[in-house]
């Protein structure tokens, strides 16, 4: 008997976490063959290229960088392929200072498929903030 749309989406929101948090917390590059499609599709203008090896390069030089962590997830939510995340990360580049990320993945045949991205520095915005409740 074929999966329910609630049960496909459940195991892709499953997926997502587990592939996030052991690739870019626990910095476990070895794991993208695991967890990424060889055909993987990143729309990040600052990855170089497609595939596993632009994402095991990505890991290399900024996201697994500093100690592990638990990927903090503040929100997630899937509709059909597509996963949602919505996470405060440490900015690799800016040490002591915070990201506002929402990741946005499409998931095909149990790998991860595809990947769009939404990176905001926070720190600097929240002592101006208007708000009570930015970002999160």
């Amino acid at each position: 008997m074929a999966a329910s749309a609630k049960e496909v989406e459940a195991r892709n929101k499953e997926l997502v976490l587990t592939a996030y948090q052991t690739c870019f917390g626990d910095h476990d590059i070895e794991a993208v063959d695991k967890y990424f499609s060889p055909n993987f599709i990143g729309h990040n203008p600052h990855m170089s290229a497609n595939g596993t090896e632009a994402v095991k390069d990505a890991l290399r030089t900024v996201w697994a960088t500093g100690p592990k962590k638990k990927i903090d997830v503040r929100r997630v939510c899937a509709e059909g392929d597509l996963v949602w995340l919505h996470i405060l990360f440490p900015d690799p580049l800016n040490l002591g200072k915070s990201l506002a990320i929402v990741d946005i993945f499409r998931v095909q045949d149990g790998k991860l498929a595809e990947h769009w991205d939404v990176i905001q520095p926070m720190d600097d915005l929240i002592k101006g903030s208007k708000n009570t409740h930015p970002f999160f």
